[in-house]
């Protein structure tokens, strides 16, 4: 597997983990009397792990191999 196939593969993997992690988070409850709730860490998370990964997979493909 080549460097450029590997880190394509990482990154797809990561936005897929934060893809999940935003939906499973929306079954919990965001907030509660006491403060943020056990669904408000991971459903913020999920947007922001994805906007900051899809610059490196965007990057994947104009990555140069010299292999």
């Amino acid at each position: 597997m080549t460097p450029r196939r590997a880190q394509q593969v990482a990154s797809v993997a990561f936005l897929a983990l934060c893809a999940f992690a935003l939906v499973e988070s929306l079954q919990l409850s965001l907030g509660d009397p006491l403060g943020p709730g056990p669904g408000f860490f991971p459903f913020w998370l999920g947007p922001i792990g994805g906007v900051l990964g899809q610059p490196i997979a965007v990057d994947t493909r104009r990555l140069r191999c010299y292999s």
